[in-house]
């Protein structure tokens, strides 16, 4: 799979669970210390998340950095099923 199709994903994923959670991007943007223009061009994938961003992002959500991976996502989804 391309690198900006994993890019792409991961992002959806973050972009999912701040929907989930209720929050808004200026939430994490206060939580994390990231500006809103660096946020909003991860979340587009227009901009790679460094592994470090990914941690800080999981953990102004309270959520498993694991949550973001798509195939991770898949394997629980599966062990649910």
């Amino acid at each position: 799979m391309e690198i900006n199709t994993k890019r792409n994903q991961v992002a959806g994923e973050v972009r999912a669970e701040i929907a989930r959670q209720g929050k808004r991007q200026s939430d994490i943007c206060r939580a994390t210390g990231f500006s809103s223009s660096r946020l909003s061009n991860k979340l587009r994938g227009e901009a790679p998340m460094t592994v470090d961003e990914l941690f800080i992002i999981a953990e102004a959500l309270g959520v498993s950095v694991r949550s973001f991976i798509p195939s991770a996502n898949e394997e629980q989804r599966r062990a649910a099923a």
